[in-house]
């Protein structure tokens, strides 16, 4: 497991903080299942990666892309991959928010208040950003 780096614009952090977006579709692999990526403050942990179509990320995965409906979805896929076509493949990067999982911290930070005792595993060094070589 790595801390990887995944860009988003503020709206689209937001509702990847907010849990309305649990996917992203990107032209290349940015990780794997068990990396770490932090948005705005925000831990999540990425569970698959698949290659999909952009018709099927339109019509399938819209909503998990934080999308109310497929037509927005393929709209935003071409704003920022303007050379796709909807057969093209892209990267679809699931993911999960592990904030707040207790299983993901340390005895000594469960209560979120004390200094991270194992940066390598602990979900709170990775919050504050002290996390993971």
């Amino acid at each position: 497991m790595s801390l990887i780096e995944i860009k988003f614009s503020p709206e689209m952090a937001d509702l990847v903080c907010n849990g309305k977006k649990n996917c992203t579709s990107r032209d290349e692999i940015k990780g794997k299942a068990g990396d770490y990526f932090v948005t705005d403050g925000s831990v999540h942990r990425i569970i698959g990666v698949f290659e999909v179509s952009v018709a099927e990320i339109a019509m399938d995965l819209f909503f998990s892309e934080g999308f109310s409906d497929p037509t927005t979805c393929a709209a935003a896929i071409r704003s920022v991959y303007p050379w796709t076509e909807p057969e093209t493949l892209l990267y679809v990067h699931c993911f999960e928010n592990c904030e707040f999982l207790e299983e993901n911290y340390c005895e000594e930070c469960i209560d979120r208040d004390a200094p991270a005792c194992d940066p390598k595993t602990c979900m709170e060094s990775l919050r504050i950003g002290k996390g993971m070589p």
